[in-house]
């Protein structure tokens, strides 16, 4: 009967386990992985959900602001043209351009009408903004949540997501900025912060006749006309109309 040496018995002990550790070793990375990816798929897909939800935040503001806006268009309209008219009178520069038929203002004196519009728009929204916004310090800020349920064979899930939505003056216009997080059960996430720049852009015009006394009253001001005797004693002047538009989007890294 042949008998193994002890040397080889030795060395095949010493492969079995090496291999045994290496198996258990790659198991334990397997898990490990797995383990590590199901919890950024998780965190993605929070993350990826909250993004979206302060990006809706935001744009609810502004759309706050776009109604506030357009429910006092045609009188902020008609106090920037009555303040360019009155200033005309009493000697400032107006000037005027023909287009498409009807009349517009030169640069000069539309960049002068959009100041004049935006500083009255800014005056309406500071006092109404506050029937909808809380008031903070100079800011606005709105809280606001969503419950969601889903029903499935054991239980009701139930994600709770809480928000903060602030808008901040910067001059004429507003930073808007929406803090959000979600909520299970005892369990609260990382918060995802979106931020946006919302400027003043050109969103329609009002067309506003300039009756033969207008006429006159401008002429006699020294007003600059283009020849405009081809439109008879009536003229229409088309008036510039402004809200705002959301640039610049971007996530807070906290």
């Amino acid at each position: 009967m042949n008998k193994t040496p002890k040397s080889h018995r030795g060395s095949a002990y010493l492969m079995v386990l090496s291999i045994t550790m290496l198996v258990i070793m790659m198991v334990s990375i397997t898990m490990s992985v797995t383990m590590i990816s199901r919890r950024v798929s998780v965190l993605y897909s929070d993350n990826v959900g909250l993004y979206d939800l302060a990006v809706s935040g935001n744009e609810q503001a502004l759309l706050l602001l776009h109604q506030h806006i357009a429910t006092q268009q045609q009188t902020i309209s008609e106090y920037a043209w009555a303040r360019i008219f009155n200033e005309a009178l009493l000697g400032g520069f107006i000037g005027f351009i023909e287009q498409d038929g009807a009349l517009r203002f030169d640069d000069f004196t539309n960049n002068k009408f959009k100041e004049i519009y935006i500083e009255a728009a800014m005056a309406h929204l500071n006092t109404s903004l506050g029937g909808i916004f809380a008031r903070d310090g100079a800011n606005y800020r709105l809280n606001w949540g969503i419950n969601a349920s889903i029903n499935t064979n054991e239980r009701i899930l139930i994600d709770s997501y809480q928000a903060i939505t602030t808008l901040r003056p910067t001059g004429n216009n507003f930073t808007v900025t929406t803090v959000i997080h979600k909520q299970v059960y005892e369990t609260t996430s990382y918060p995802a912060s979106v931020r946006a720049s919302l400027i003043w852009t050109a969103d329609g015009y009002r067309e506003m006749v300039l009756d033969a006394y207008t006429i006159e009253l401008l002429e006699a001001a020294m007003a600059i006309f283009p020849n405009v005797s081809i439109y008879g004693a009536n003229m229409v002047l088309i008036l510039d109309e402004f809200t705002f538009a959301m640039v610049e989007s971007l996530r807070v890294i906290n």
